[in-house]
């Protein structure tokens, strides 16, 4: 252990195990102790990062738990809705819901028959809403 330590000094033929010789003092023993710190503080920055890393990562990992269990959190109350919404409907109007989910062509023209509407809707509620103004008034 003394000589590696020595060697990590840079003590190599430095005068044995405690003398600090050597003529010049550039390559003095620091000791056990202090090689051992000067290794662990070399190799504390490497420790370092990888503890960051993993911190970050299990950040990361509870910020994705949190945000799965508020989706299935959602996807539970939306089928609760959708539960409820189908009590009410009668049976022929659950077989026509069914057959259109089953249906792409079906999907597609509600789809657009949707959109259509809305900006048929907001069309007519915009010339509505300047005409029925004053219709409002005088009536």
């Amino acid at each position: 252990m003394a000589a590696a330590a020595g060697v990590a000094g840079g003590a190599v033929g430095a005068g044995g195990a405690g003398g600090g010789g050597g003529g010049d003092g550039a390559g003095a023993f620091l000791g056990p102790h202090a090689a051992a710190m000067a290794l662990i503080a070399a190799g504390g920055d490497a420790q370092a990062d990888r503890i960051g890393q993993l911190q970050e990562e299990r950040r990361n990992l509870q910020a994705e738990r949190k945000r799965v269990q508020q989706d299935l959190k959602n996807e539970a109350r939306k089928r609760q809705r959708t539960l409820a919404k189908a009590k009410t409907l009668s049976d022929a109007d659950l077989l026509q819901v069914l057959a259109a989910r089953n249906n792409p062509e079906a999907k597609a023209k509600a789809k657009a028959k949707g959109k259509g509407k809305a900006k048929a809707k907001a069309a007519a509620v915009a010339a509505g809403a300047v005409a029925a103004g004053p219709v409002a008034a005088v009536g």
